[in-house]
């Protein structure tokens, strides 16, 4: 089998908690051959990981001069990479690490390669520009960071790049009309491995018919789940209208939140919002869970909730939320974010409607009063459809022959400038 090896530069905490990093390419990319030495910062308390694959090349997550921190890591494993050892640099969502690793790409003569999950350089501006009162002052630097990020990307990033990987098409649509060129672009939306989350399905209902439950005030109530972040942009408050319109008409509902927010203020603000609306005592709040449990809370609900916010920020998002409702068999009601819209007009595992309290309620009640027949009928289409579309392992395969692609490409020019 051919094998390539890429050095991967990533944002996030080691061991990753992204799908589309510690699943994709920790244990599914490999299996076709594409290999992959991950740059990372170790999470504090975590002893060793294997990194399925390839090597991981870890430093402990700084408590002071994060940025500065960062910058020197990369730099040390940018630098003590080598042409012979990797095919190409990939980088994600790091606009400034991403043009230091386009230099050293271009001098060791090797393909770079940019991940871009989220706009961040974005989000970055419209968070400074939201704040209030002091708060203006003190997100000036998230401001100017988010301006030259943006500059940075755009105009000596990714127009330099020899491939760019995004998140949905609609992403691919939004980058094309700020200058990255379409024909280097390609989407890879977010997945699940279905045969382990079938597996986790089958052990989960071993337990209920043992009547285990993964939390007693769940035990007996209609039970409906929202599983993500809780950051301002989700307009998360809106989940709680709609609990408050939903007691009056089942009067045994509850709902799950499992997320959470580093925003300590406007988590404050969400559980007052709760108290205010009257509907606190209806609300689990989990925070983060761990991968497994999250599922179990999910097996649990009778209806997930998926609401994206419409907007520049998230339109381009591919939410996993909703494929892993499906892959646990679970309906969906979610609104018209374009990825999701897509999905469940050809999965046919939920309701589309507008991200508002009447419409998401209403849509919730439809599904909690179908038939055990009509949620097993939608179901079984879910499933079909993530064996197609959105099984990791399939995402995989198509995967790995774009970067053979690339890889071919890069060996054939410098064979042509060798000659």
């Amino acid at each position: 089998m051919r094998t390539m090896r890429l050095l991967y530069l990533t944002p996030g905490l080691f061991p990753a908690r992204r799908v589309d990093v510690g699943l994709l390419f920790g244990d599914c990319l490999h299996r076709h051959g594409v290999y992959s030495d991950i740059v990372a910062f170790r999470k504090p308390g975590t002893q060793k990981e294997a990194w399925g694959g390839g090597e991981a090349i870890l430093a402990d997550s700084p408590r002071r001069l994060k940025h500065l921190a960062g910058f020197a890591h990369m730099f040390r494993a940018l630098a003590q990479s080598r042409r012979d050892r990797h095919d190409g640099v990939q980088v994600r969502d790091m606009p400034f690490i991403a043009l230091m690793a386009l230099v050293f790409a271009r001098l060791k003569g090797m393909p770079f390669l940019y991940w871009c999950s989220y706009p961040y350089p974005e989000g970055q501006i419209d968070r400074a520009r939201r704040a209030n009162g002091l708060k203006k002052i003190t997100s000036l630097p998230l401001l100017l960071r988010g301006l030259l990020g943006r500059f940075v990307l755009y105009r000596l990033v990714l127009s330099r790049a020899d491939h760019i990987f995004v998140q949905s098409e609609r992403m691919k649509q939004d980058m094309a009309r700020r200058g990255a060129p379409p024909d280097r672009m390609t989407p890879v939306p977010m997945g699940v491995d279905l045969e382990r989350m079938l597996a986790s399905v089958a052990a989960f209902d071993a337990d209920v018919a043992d009547d285990v439950c993964v939390d007693n005030r769940m035990r007996g109530r209609r039970a409906l789940i929202y599983l993500g972040s809780l950051d301002y942009v989700r307009n998360i408050e809106t989940l709680f209208e709609m609990a408050s319109l939903l007691r009056w008409r089942l009067p045994n509902i509850v709902v799950a939140i499992v997320g959470d927010t580093n925003d300590q203020q406007h988590k404050t603000w969400l559980q007052e919002r709760a108290r205010q609306l009257g509907v606190d005592d209806i609300l689990i709040w989990t925070g983060w869970l761990p991968m497994q449990e999250a599922w179990r809370y999910i097996r649990e609900a009778e209806v997930g909730l998926s609401p994206i916010p419409r907007g520049e920020l998230l339109d381009c998002s591919s939410p996993t939320k909703l494929i892993e409702y499906m892959a646990l068999g679970v309906p969906v009601v979610c609104n018209d974010n374009p990825d999701q819209k897509l999905v469940i007009e050809q999965s046919g595992a939920g309701l589309c409607v507008p991200y508002t309290a009447e419409a998401f309620a209403d849509a919730a009640e439809a599904l909690l009063k179908e038939s055990p027949d009509m949620r097993r009928h939608r179901m079984e289409n879910a499933i079909r459809y993530l064996r197609t579309h959105r099984d990791y392992p399939v995402i995989a395969r198509k995967l790995a022959g774009t970067y053979f692609a690339i890889h071919e490409k890069a060996c054939h020019e410098a064979l042509k400038q060798g000659s």
